[in-house]
């Protein structure tokens, strides 16, 4: 097999569909304008690592296909990785004994500083952002309040824009590719990484900014392009230039905005720098609370919270329980552990009804509970700041699980406590629901659902607002089934409640005092 067949398939047909766009679109560019043209007619098997090396060197000394000049340090540790990875699905698919990039280290990497713009910098680049009237540059505003990238900024749309409670969603980035003729075009995209989807808060200064700008404008985008489409990557960046020119600021690349939002949110007392740095800062964790009381929620928030803080280095969440720790037969706990692990890693790894694993090793007597606890305090130690583990469930049973184990004990930094959810906080996370889903309620129906809550507060499985989400889903099925003549109706009335009580028999004099398998 040939190299060039090698690297077509390996990009085709092992990772066509799982890179981002602009991945694979420079991961191709790579292939077909270097590694192909001196290695393509080579056979695959028949290279090795003086061949790679020799290779490597050569385009670091004149590989820019421009001016005839040399790679980047980054374009050649690019190429390498490339290169490891098509001879590794070469191994796998026994195309080849070897790899021949095995042992090859990255070349250092350019020393490239992007400064931030100084405080007075900064109020002049905002002053010359007012004084031309022209809303597109509002964006750049938008980005030293907010860190966002040049292509976040262009991706968002209106909907992306939550006015009433200040936030903006980061779920796509825009950035100047090509088409299948090789014509320059605008990709949208999915965010730089996964921790890249976030949630970022807005100062009042930008919404009454933005609320201005959406009044104004007649586009779905924030930042219009001409005619309301979408506004071009550079086009924009020629903007930020003529601005900076404007404002008499030296000049900087765009991604100085955001070095500038990360060096401001320091300079106010943020300490990024200190906890990201900290090896023996530890984050794990214990949830102690019943269900339905916001765990797992607060534990999504916390793993963005730590990455933006810099504290992990990727804001993702996996979740788990036992069941996705301890394995069936002696020595598949352990892997079955491992695996989790490696899949958080970056980020949080939440263990729900983490004392589980305790009653696993007493139950079945091989102690897999405690062999996955074993492999999980191994990680917790040897790679802390790495990722953070959240042992969540009730309070007695997981104080208990704790308490029962030094080593686990001695590992968890922090214990947050989840208290049951009032009459009150229930009340008005039913009426949030339903405003969520669309419907009206008044009081009287209010009372009756609070009144329904307090009387299943008892019960074994009652889940707080979870509970409350239950009931509500069964209402509002109801006043579906009452309004299918009239499905503009939104209103939750007595009738739709009291339909619930008797359907599932509870609140009623026969009843005994439980529920009738509904939660």
């Amino acid at each position: 097999m040939t190299t060039e067949k090698l690297m077509r398939e390996w990009l085709i047909y092992r990772f066509g569909d799982r890179l981002k766009a602009r991945t694979y679109s420079r991961y191709s560019e790579m292939i077909n304008l270097h590694i192909i043209p001196a290695l393509g007619e080579r056979d695959a098997e028949g290279l090795g690592r003086r061949d790679i090396i020799a290779f490597l060197a050569g385009e670091k000394k004149h590989g820019n296909k421009r001016n005839g000049g040399g790679l980047s340090a980054s374009s050649i540790n690019t190429m390498l990785c490339v290169l490891k990875l098509a001879f590794d699905y070469a191994c796998e698919m026994e195309y080849t004994e070897n790899n021949p990039c095995a042992g090859i280290k990255r070349t250092g990497t350019d020393s490239r500083r992007v400064e931030a713009f100084s405080t007075g910098e900064q109020i002049a680049v905002e002053k010359a952002v007012e004084a031309s009237g022209d809303i597109r540059l509002h964006g750049i505003v938008l980005c030293l309040y907010t860190g966002l990238r040049i292509g976040e900024l262009l991706g968002l749309t209106w909907e992306d824009v939550d006015l009433e409670n200040g936030i903006i969603t980061v779920n796509k980035t825009v950035y100047r590719g090509k088409d299948e003729a090789g014509r320059g075009c605008l990709v949208v995209d999915r965010p730089k990484t996964k921790a890249s989807n976030r949630l970022i808060p807005l100062p009042d200064y930008v919404i009454r900014m933005l609320e201005e700008d959406l009044r104004r404008t007649g586009s779905r985008f924030v930042i219009p392009g001409k005619g309301g489409e979408r506004m071009p990557v550079r086009t924009y960046q020629h903007l930020f230039r003529r601005l900076t020119e404007r404002a008499d600021v030296p000049r900087k690349g765009f991604h100085a905005l955001r070095h500038t939002f990360a060096t401001r949110a320091v300079e106010s007392g943020m300490d990024i720098r200190t906890l990201a740095d900290n090896r023996s800062f530890g984050t794990h964790m214990c949830f102690c609370g019943n269900p339905g009381t916001g765990k797992t929620e607060v534990a999504r928030l916390l793993s963005r919270i730590l990455y933006e803080a810099g504290v992990l280095p990727e804001g993702k969440l996996t979740e788990t329980d036992a069941h996705g720790l301890i394995g069936k037969f002696v020595g598949e706990t352990a892997v079955k552990t491992e695996a989790k692990i490696n899949e958080a890693m970056g980020g949080v790894l939440f263990i729900d009804e983490a004392y589980s694993l305790v009653s696993a090793s007493a139950v079945n007597g091989a102690g897999y509970g405690d062999e996955a606890i074993a492999v999980l305090l191994k990680y917790m130690e040897d790679y802390r700041g790495r990722f953070c583990v959240i042992f969540a469930g009730y309070p007695a049973e997981t104080e208990r699980m704790i308490s029962s184990n030094p080593g686990l004990k001695s590992r968890i930094q922090f214990r947050l406590d989840f208290p049951d959810y009032s009459e009150a906080e229930l009340r008005e996370i039913a009426v949030r629901f339903a405003g969520k889903a669309g419907y009206e309620m008044d009081d009287s129906v209010c009372d009756r659902i609070s009144g329904i809550t307090e009387y299943l507060r008892g019960s074994p499985d009652f889940a707080n607002a979870r509970t409350v989400r239950n009931i509500l889903d069964q209402v509002i099925l109801n006043q579906n089934l009452r309004t299918e003549d009239c499905p503009e109706d939104n209103r939750i009335i007595l009738q739709d409640v009291e339909d619930y009580i008797s359907e599932q028999g509870i609140m009623q004099k026969n009843d005994p005092g439980r529920r009738a398998g509904f939660f």
